[in-house]
């Protein structure tokens, strides 16, 4: 899925690398794990950003966040294409970095169950 990564900046070709990340999506999900899916979401917006496709970017960080929603870079990479539109969007901006930010949450899963009373 980051062949794309190569063709848009090493390879310095960007429709076909556009043409890898389609094709990347649309594979079923059962051929790809959610990581591969969520970065190929993330590079595909980033590549899209950089194009001022925003709106384009924009909905493919949304998708990945759908799939990640406390992916950080994916957070970073939303929370500063939506900063660019001014304050309006100060609130969800500074709540996504927060976010981005935060430790993730501690697992505890059968740790209580593991406890024994006295």
């Amino acid at each position: 899925m980051n062949f794309g990564l190569l063709l848009q900046h090493h390879l310095g070709d960007p429709p076909r690398a556009e043409t890898l990340f389609r094709a990347a999506l649309a594979l079923p999900p059962a051929e790809t794990s959610e990581e591969e899916r969520v970065s190929a979401r993330y590079n595909y917006g980033q590549m899209l950003a950089a194009r001022n496709d925003t709106a384009g970017a924009e909905a493919q960080f949304r998708a990945a966040l759908a799939l990640a929603p406390r992916d950080p870079a994916v957070l970073n990479a939303l929370a500063l294409l939506l900063s660019a539109r001014g304050p309006a969007e100060r609130p969800a901006v500074e709540a996504m970095l927060r976010e981005a930010l935060a430790p993730p949450p501690l697992v505890l899963s059968g740790y209580a169950a593991s406890l024994t009373p006295y």
